[in-house]
């Protein structure tokens, strides 16, 4: 025989399953947006970096002269030489980078005179 109560006792812990359910859902979607958040920042700052990269290359491209600059530039190799077939090519290597972030960079040859 069933004792009086048994059926409100199992539909209180129906209930909390569910609700405990429903909290984990939540806190899951939460995080999700979060991640997607971060993502978005993330490929603004690299988009930025590509296009200070690329003001960079249409400036030598119209004014022929120039150097890298700026937060972003660091300057690897400085004067180096490489001689191919008797024609002396002087260059430096210029690395665009974001801060904090070492993984993602473009490296930039500059022929130097």
């Amino acid at each position: 025989m069933i004792k009086r109560g048994s059926l409100f006792i199992e539909v209180l812990i129906s209930i909390l399953i569910f609700l405990v359910g429903i909290l984990i859902l939540m806190a899951v979607m939460t995080l999700s947006l979060k991640i997607i958040n971060n993502s978005k920042d993330t490929i603004r700052a690299d988009q930025n970096l590509i296009n200070i990269i690329d003001n960079y290359m249409l400036m030598r491209v119209f004014t022929n002269s120039g150097t890298p600059s700026g937060p972003f530039v660091e300057k690897v190799i400085s004067s180096q030489e490489i001689d191919i077939q008797g024609f002396v090519l002087r260059y430096s290597l210029y690395r665009y980078q974001r801060s904090g972030k070492t993984s993602v960079y473009f490296d930039v040859l500059q022929r130097e005179e």
